[in-house]
């Protein structure tokens, strides 16, 4: 680690996040219709996997969003540890 992150790092890198769960989206949505085709007695094969997948994406959208808007705070910290430490 070389330091902590800033706000627009946090921001940039959900935003990244994000737009890579879109592009999965795509693939989850392909797949998922080829399964409900050949199942069409379970459209929630469908419904479930590409809404959770388009969740999280509006989710990490979200959160950049968010951090943007605390990057413009200049007096706001925010404590973040990295993953598996600290819990």
């Amino acid at each position: 680690m070389t330091g902590p992150l800033s706000f627009d790092e946090v921001a940039a890198r959900l935003l990244a996040a994000a737009n890579t769960e879109l592009v999965a989206i795509n693939q989850l949505e392909l797949q998922a219709a080829r399964a409900s085709t050949q199942s069409a007695d379970r459209p929630e094969i469908y419904r479930l996997s590409v809404g959770e997948a388009r969740r999280q994406a509006e989710a990490l959208a979200y959160a950049s969003h968010v951090f943007k808007h605390l990057a413009a705070c200049p007096g706001f910290t925010f404590a973040m540890s990295p993953i598996g430490r600290g819990q």
